[in-house]
């Protein structure tokens, strides 16, 4: 059986530097999942046929939770705001 493509944009965040701030956004919508990290777009997946879900670990953060591995990190002027249907 030939193995499906990919539809998932991932982008290298090798010059990520520890002391810096980033802006951070994510949008789930239109059955995709969108990330940007500053202006530039890291994530890009179709969800069509895919089931999603959490770690059992962080599953007392739903339905909204944010988690950093080895990393030291703080939130700052988080908002949320719902999309309207089109």
């Amino acid at each position: 059986m030939a193995s499906m493509p990919r539809k998932t944009k991932r982008h290298s965040t090798k010059s990520l530097t520890a002391t810096s701030v980033y802006n951070i956004r994510v949008r789930v919508a239109d059955g995709k999942v969108e990330c940007w990290l500053d202006d530039k777009q890291m994530v890009d997946v179709d969800l069509k046929g895919k089931r999603i879900s959490t770690r059992i670990e962080v599953d007392a953060n739903r339905p909204l939770g944010c988690c950093c591995y080895n990393v030291e990190s703080a939130l700052k002027d988080i908002k949320l705001r719902r999309l309207e249907a089109k």
